[in-house]
């Protein structure tokens, strides 16, 4: 559907983005009533000992749920040195349709449904860890994909082979923050993993917009020197990080 809006309006493509948001922030008003309308029981009284937020942000480094806080938020700036220039490498730089685009783009989602259910069974079995060992091992794959073919169905595929690492590492981190946060400090850990990780998500962001402009190309094009870069430092969090807490 976001596809044909775009087609529709080609000659006038700001009010087919204007569409687009106005139609997402809709949705997003229908979601926030539904999500008012849900019931939530009355939260128990921590302890009078429990770690408050500033002391536990002090120490991150010092527990295990800091010191994988730490790990994931590296990880996720290496993510988004090159994740918000896929679109612009595939809609600037290849000048695919939005249909192409689209479909692109969904293949990642698509495997993403299709394989939580498949992680979420192995976690069951071998634990979260390991499938983060796992899954941490393939991200860095992803950005590499990116410089060994232009064809869509390539890039469709490879999209889908994201989808499959990230829905794996996506719902071990989730569920090990869970298992390994006490009770009574649960809510405030997952509050400082959240602001830490979308803090790391801007300047990574931020970094990879500053260097797309000024690595040199490889194989013809400057984003793709950025995959490169982005894959190689995910590479490189994940082998100093991990023996923090594995």
């Amino acid at each position: 559907m976001r596809a044909k809006l775009l087609r529709l309006f080609t000659h006038n493509v700001f009010i087919g983005f204007a569409g687009i948001f106005g139609g997402a922030m809709l949705f997003r008003f229908l979601s926030f009533y539904f999500l008012s309308r849900m019931y939530e029981p009355p939260l128990a009284r921590q302890k009078p000992n429990a770690a408050g937020l500033t002391h536990m942000i002090k120490n991150l480094g010092s527990s295990n749920v800091g010191r994988f806080t730490v790990f994931v938020a590296l990880i996720y700036f290496a993510i988004m040195l090159a994740g918000p220039f896929f679109s612009v490498y595939m809609l600037r730089d290849l000048k695919l349709s939005y249909l192409t685009f689209t479909l692109i783009n969904s293949s990642a989602t698509v495997a993403t449904l299709i394989f939580l259910p498949f992680w979420g069974r192995r976690a069951d079995r071998a634990g979260n860890l390991k499938i983060i060992r796992i899954t941490g091992c393939l991200l860095p794959i992803v950005p590499l994909l990116w410089l060994v073919s232009t064809n869509p169905l390539y890039l469709i595929c490879a999209n889908a082979f994201s989808g499959f690492a990230w829905s794996g590492f996506d719902l071990a981190c989730v569920n090990f923050l869970y298992d390994a946060s006490d009770p009574e400090t649960r809510t405030k850990r997952i509050a400082i993993y959240n602001s830490i990780a979308n803090v790391a998500f801007s300047l990574g962001a931020l970094a990879g917009g500053y260097m797309a402009q000024h690595l040199p190309e490889t194989l013809g094009y400057q984003l793709r020197t950025l995959f490169t870069v982005s894959g190689v430092t995910k590479r490189r969090n994940y082998c100093s990080s991990t023996p923090l807490y594995f």
